[in-house]
């Protein structure tokens, strides 16, 4: 936001690299003193989260060079007209979750990058609900199998903790 002349905010553009002139936003999440966005490149058929940071100096947002990164999100790994993505910040962590995919980000040991690491992979899986607390995380799935057709998957224990049916509860 810039001031207009009666010190009213009005939104400001944000020049991005020519080569992503064409993509398609998805959404945003504050995540400290950032803005992670997430966008669609119809061009390359991806998902990209981009770290955009407070500029002090400038007092705006700015387009980090490094924060340029491809993230599966779709069911199948490509477009797809609204995306789920679920997000939540737990202990200092920003978890990302759409499609088969769930990402870990947080602070990089350097301050002007985040880390982004694919933390759970499930083919054809669809995420569906996120939950965070102090201690734990969890995502239900949706998933191709019949026999399991929801799976509660924990991502401190790394194992799936509940299945469902769709109508009763079966054994994990």
């Amino acid at each position: 936001m810039s001031r207009g002349p009666r010190g009213q905010d009005r939104p400001e553009a944000l020049a991005l690299p020519p080569d992503l002139g064409t993509l398609l936003f998805r959404q945003a999440i504050a995540y400290r003193d950032r803005l992670v966005v997430i966008a669609y490149d119809s061009t390359r058929n991806q998902n990209i989260l981009f770290d955009l940071a407070f500029a002090e100096t400038e007092k705006r947002l700015i387009l980090k060079e490094s924060g340029r990164q491809v993230l599966l999100l779709s069911a199948d790994l490509g477009y797809e007209q609204q995306p789920h993505i679920l997000a939540a910040v737990r202990n200092d962590t920003l978890l990302l979750a759409g499609g088969p995919s769930v990402y870990s980000i947080r602070q990089g040991t350097d301050p002007d990058r985040l880390e982004v690491m694919r933390i759970f992979f499930g083919k054809d899986w669809r995420a569906l609900e996120l939950l965070t607390s102090a201690r734990n995380a969890a995502v239900l799935f949706q998933t191709p199998a019949q026999d399991k057709r929801f799976c509660i998957y924990d991502l401190q224990s790394k194992q799936i903790v509940r299945a469902f049916r769709g109508n009763r509860s079966c054994s994990a």
